[in-house]
């Protein structure tokens, strides 16, 4: 099943992303005393990413709930001083991003940086289709993954079970 573009209204992100953006950048940390601080959480922009769900009249079974307090914990790590792809779901796609793999984006020559990060954002979007891995018998002790046997319309990565067999 092809995953949602960004642009869907499905993408709950997509529609939560804006809500994140137009909040002002504040410093979440206040010193209360010498040697001491305390955090203090925006739960204006809680209510307000509840309430895209809500609106929506998504029940609690839909997953969207869970989605966007899950976008509004992992906002709040970054405002406390998390990085970017130290912190999931990002509001950007990719949503899971190994900070390894930001790291090493970063790290790229100028010239190629921007096609390597439209690939990721593109590889994200793109269907993917695994195939059941019957190595074990049902109970868990089987650590291989399920090996992917195609990817539909990658933008710049051939991925498979085996390429080099």
């Amino acid at each position: 099943m092809p995953s949602s573009a960004p642009d869907e209204p499905s993408d709950l992100y997509a529609l939560l992303a804006p809500l994140v953006a137009a909040r002002p950048e504040m410093n979440p940390w206040v010193r209360l005393s010498p040697g001491g601080m305390q955090y203090f959480p925006d739960y204006q922009l809680l209510e307000a990413m509840l309430g895209v769900p809500i609106g929506e009249g998504a029940g609690s079974q839909s997953g969207r709930l869970a989605k966007a307090t899950d976008a509004w914990v992992s906002h709040e790590l970054r405002r406390a001083g998390f990085g970017t792809d130290e912190v999931w779901p990002r509001l950007t796609a990719p949503r899971i991003l190994p900070r390894e793999v930001g790291l090493f984006v970063e790290s790229l020559p100028t010239a190629i940086r921007g096609t390597a990060q439209a690939c990721l954002e593109g590889y994200s979007r793109e269907c993917i289709e695994v195939q059941p891995d019957s190595g074990g018998d049902g109970c868990g002790e089987c650590l291989e993954r399920s090996p992917i046997v195609s990817v539909q319309d990658s933008p710049c990565f051939e991925v498979g079970d085996r390429l080099f067999d």
